[in-house]
């Protein structure tokens, strides 16, 4: 009897254990909080499949709500993104990574952003900074998810210069040919002639990978990358692949031996002529690569004055990247 209780008693330790830690990071669907701000009020609730619907006073309200969401579902995703981009890692995992954590340290994203900081418009730094309480006051409410038990971490609070240092960082993912501006920059350092690392290195329009094209409806009928589009229509796997060979042999074609590499993204605005709402819609959609967790977090915040925004924003930043 003395073993059986103190299974039964080392079971129910595990599950009141295994209760903490689900509770923690489980998704909050249909759940619905409301959150006291300064400037308004913020309510949350989260739909069937998971995503949270922001109703908020105003821009810094809804900012306030969004990181609260974000902190929701990923504040492990956010405090990764803060420590890769601030060359912190080290502080986590010790040696291993300290060779890439002064790799970061070298694009200097700390001071940078200070000095962004500091010449920012009020407004704009008040945005910031209540994403940061949204963030923080979701902390203060909760148990940290499981991640941070396992390797005996902490999370600080959440301040305005974490959001910069990450976009930083973004900003250099994204920046596909650094290291040929690197090679540039050597060059004319050793050489001392830049005529000559011009013809060595040539900086070619074609050839750049900030390629951006711009049609109406009438150009697009006129380029006839859709014309020899399958009868079938676009639905069929076989239509589709038809069509992005024809896209990519014209990009090729027209943009020039980066064409293959090419990464993008897409904007569309329609006219309000087009709308059921007679009002114009613009959309985003940039092209990004699959990840767990996932770059983007989806979301829907909605104001007091009747305008939303639906989409995508990346966990750290209080912008929807991906909208409509």
């Amino acid at each position: 009897f003395l073993i059986m209780s103190r299974l039964l008693n080392f079971i129910s330790i595990l599950i009141v254990v295994a209760a903490f830690f689900y509770r923690s990071f489980c998704p909050h669907n249909q759940a619905e909080i409301e959150l006291p701000h300064l400037s308004g009020s913020v309510k949350i609730y989260y739909d069937e499949h998971g995503i949270p619907h922001i109703k908020a006073t105003d821009r810094k309200t809804g900012a306030f709500g969004l990181g609260y969401a974000h902190a929701v579902d990923r504040l492990w995703q956010l405090h990764m993104n803060r420590m890769i981009s601030q060359g912190r890692l080290s502080e986590m995992f010790g040696e291993l990574p300290v060779d890439f954590d002064k790799s970061l340290r070298l694009l200097n994203a700390v001071n940078n952003c200070e000095v962004i900081l500091s010449n920012m418009e009020k407004e704009h730094q008040e945005y910031l900074q209540a994403y940061a309480d949204g963030i923080n006051a979701y902390v203060k409410r909760n148990p940290l998810p499981l991640q941070f038990y396992l390797i005996w971490t902490d999370f600080h609070s959440w301040e305005p210069i974490d959001s910069c240092t990450y976009l930083k960082f973004m900003h250099f993912q994204l920046n596909l040919n650094w290291n040929y501006e690197l090679t540039r920059d050597y060059l004319t350092a050793v050489i001392k002639d830049e005529d000559l690392v011009n013809q060595i290195l040539p900086i070619l329009p074609e050839q750049s990978d900030e390629v951006t094209y711009t049609m109406n409806d009438e150009e697009l009928k006129e380029f006839g990358w859709y014309k020899n589009a399958p009868k079938q229509g676009f639905n069929s796997r076989k239509a589709k692949a038809s069509t992005y060979k024809s896209l990519k042999k014209n990009a090729q074609k027209d943009v020039g031996i980066n064409a293959q590499h090419i990464k993008g993204s897409n904007s569309w605005a329609i006219s309000g002529k087009h709308t059921k709402s007679r009002k114009a819609i613009l959309a985003n959609d940039p092209h990004l690569s699959n990840g767990v967790p996932s770059f983007w977090h989806a979301s829907k915040i909605e104001y007091e004055d009747g305008t939303y925004v639906v989409g995508s924003a990346t966990p750290g930043i209080p912008a929807h990247g991906s909208f409509s």
